[in-house]
């Protein structure tokens, strides 16, 4: 890829890509947005916040309550109470 980017005088080659899927791709790309696995006091809690979070933090939303139990760089496992 460095090559053609080179032989084609394209300055990255970010620039050879776009070319060469706007050939083959014709598509609308979206960005898309984590989904929440709880909503705490009215604010959506999603899996980065878990696994950001510490161990033991609570959030809570009417008679439940979502428990950070265990973290890792991987994820996390959240308890419903």
């Amino acid at each position: 890829m460095q090559l053609i980017t080179k032989d084609n005088n394209y300055r990255r080659i970010n620039e050879l890509l776009e070319k060469i899927l706007d050939k083959t791709v014709k598509r609308k790309h979206g960005i898309s947005q984590e989904q929440p696995i709880f909503m705490g006091d009215d604010k959506p809690i999603t899996w980065t916040e878990l696994k950001e979070s510490e161990t033991g933090t609570t959030w809570s939303q009417g008679n439940t309550t979502l428990t950070a139990l265990f973290k890792d760089n991987q994820g996390g496992f959240p308890r419903f109470i």
